[in-house]
């Protein structure tokens, strides 16, 4: 019913204007046709000569009161036009905030992963069946004066010995054990551009192995982010205890 009413309601208003514009011509028109006839030369008594002068004089002020009626539905109709573009004009600026509301970087975060090419000097110093273990090769992402955030496992890999002149080129994609909304429960996306400590588990290496670069992709819901890993020696269990205590802003390796 309400709906109905509603309805109804817009409906009405819709045609307001145009039967008042239709009564204003009728009224015009009348007044027209009453003021003929006042302006012959002879009439067939005095009191047909009066009469036809006030029915001229009642005709003349329904076309005053014509004409004002269509100035006025004319005002009206140029005020709601005005109104209505006022309107629209806010509906699109509403719209293009909420637009931007919904920007991919303001959304929550509600998946993290990623894939690292990692590229190692030597073609034969390593361990690959550690691979198959995910707890042994990792990747940890915070900023640097914060907790760590959830760790993301290798959840697939393929290396490539002798990819590069006496190295070793190492394909990794990582994935989440646990939900991310947990640990972040405010986070947005953009606030991932804010991450610049990370932490490469590579314990199929050995420390001391020169790290000749790679990079991370980093993926989180559906925007991507590059992260470049510098050449380096892969860290040993101390150095990680002096980085937890002093993390540096930057991509750090570690081996077994």
């Amino acid at each position: 019913m309400i709906l109905l009413s509603a309805s109804f309601s817009e409906s009405t208003a819709s045609w307001r204007w145009p039967i008042v514009a239709s009564v204003g011509g009728i009224i015009l028109l009348w007044g027209l046709w009453m003021e003929q006839g006042e302006e012959k030369d002879w009439f067939s008594s005095v009191h047909d000569s009066k009469r036809q002068k006030t029915k001229a004089k009642i005709g003349r002020w329904a076309v005053m009161f014509g004409v004002l009626v269509e100035i006025g539905v004319g005002f009206a109709l140029a005020a709601k036009d005005e109104i209505e573009e006022r309107k629209t004009a806010e509906q699109i600026a509403e719209t293009s905030t909420n637009l931007a509301k919904i920007d991919p970087l303001n959304l929550p975060i509600s998946s993290v992963s990623a894939q690292v090419v990692l590229v190692t000097n030597g073609t034969n110093n390593f361990n690959a069946e550690r691979l198959n273990n995910p707890y042994l090769v990792t990747l940890e992402y915070r900023r640097a004066e914060n907790m760590r955030i959830p760790t993301l496992f290798c959840s697939d890999f393929r290396y490539v010995p002798g990819g590069v002149e006496d190295g070793t080129i190492w394909y990794l994609q990582f994935s989440q054990k646990v939900k991310i909304t947990a640990f972040l429960p405010n986070s947005l996306v953009r606030d991932a551009n804010e991450w610049n400590v990370f932490e490469l588990d590579a314990r199929f290496v050995p420390s001391g192995t020169k790290i000749l670069g790679g990079n991370i992709t980093l993926k989180i819901n559906d925007t991507v982010r590059e992260i470049i890993i510098p050449p380096q020696m892969a860290k040993n269990g101390l150095d990680l205890i002096n980085f937890e205590k002093n993390p540096v802003p930057s991509v750090s390796v570690y081996g077994w």
